[in-house]
């Protein structure tokens, strides 16, 4: 399958961007289409701790685990546009005696790194509250 220059190009600058944009040095950004009715609000962790993501932006955690218990993490980088489209910027809030950090904030489904999902009327996303090499999840959950 052969595609037109343009939309070969479209698509290099996609990857590229997949490539380049997901990942600016230690924070990644992840992106996701979801209204902000149905992501804003408190979600109750699993694992102790609650987190709001507040109308227009910004974001509260209250008693989140970290990784390591020396490291407290206090606020996130929660953004929504006019398009129901939501930003989380990774590692905004982490304190770390390591330069640079080696922990690292993800916001994001359980099961999927680029958006939320609704089940059976249930909306849940992860922290991710172990270093950059690890796989340490905490699932949130809250009813939609």
């Amino acid at each position: 399958m052969t595609l037109p220059a343009g939309k070969l190009t479209a698509l290099l600058l996609a990857v590229g961007c997949l490539a380049a944009c997901g990942d600016s040095g230690n924070y990644r950004t992840y992106h996701g289409d979801v209204g902000t009715n149905d992501v804003q609000g408190t979600w109750t962790a699993g694992c102790g701790g609650t987190i709001e993501l507040k109308p227009g932006g910004g974001a509260s955690l209250t008693n989140v685990p970290s990784y390591n218990e020396q490291e407290k993490f206090t606020d996130a980088n929660v953004l929504y546009s006019g398009d129901a489209r939501w930003t989380i910027s990774e590692g905004s809030g982490w304190k770390s005696d390591t330069n640079p950090p080696t922990l690292d904030l993800v916001i994001r489904n359980f099961s999927s790194p680029l958006q939320f999902a609704t089940v059976k009327g249930k909306l849940s996303l992860a922290l991710d509250i172990g270093p950059l090499d690890k796989d340490t999840y905490c699932k949130y959950s809250r009813s939609a």
